[in-house]
C-alpha cells in the first residue's frame, strides 16, 4: 500500500512541476514578444501621433493639402510664442 502511495505521490509531483514549468514558459514567452513589439515600434517610429507615417504626413494628404498644413502650424507656432 506504502509503494503505490510513493508512486501516486511521486507522479503528482512530477505533473505539477510539468505544468508550473509550461505556465512559466508561457509567461516568459508572453512577456519576451510585449518588450519586443514596444521595441521594435520605438524604434521605427511607427506609432507616432496614432499615424502611421511614411514621408512625415498622413497617408493620403496631397502636396497641396500638406503645405497648407505647414503654414496653418507654422502661423499657430507663432501666435504661441508671440502670447509667451
Amino acid at each position: 500500500m506504502d509503494k503505490k502511495v510513493e508512486k501516486k505521490n511521486k507522479v503528482k509531483i512530477i505533473i505539477i512541476a510539468l505544468l508550473v514549468a509550461s505556465i512559466a514558459s508561457a509567461g516568459a514567452y508572453f512577456v519576451y514578444n510585449k518588450n519586443k513589439s514596444k521595441s521594435a515600434n520605438a524604434e521605427n517610429g511607427a506609432a507616432v501621433s496614432g499615424y502611421i507615417l511614411s514621408d512625415g504626413a498622413e497617408p493620403g494628404l496631397s502636396e497641396e493639402e500638406i503645405n497648407t498644413f505647414i503654414k496653418i502650424s507654422d502661423k499657430l507656432i507663432n501666435n504661441i510664442k508671440e502670447d509667451l
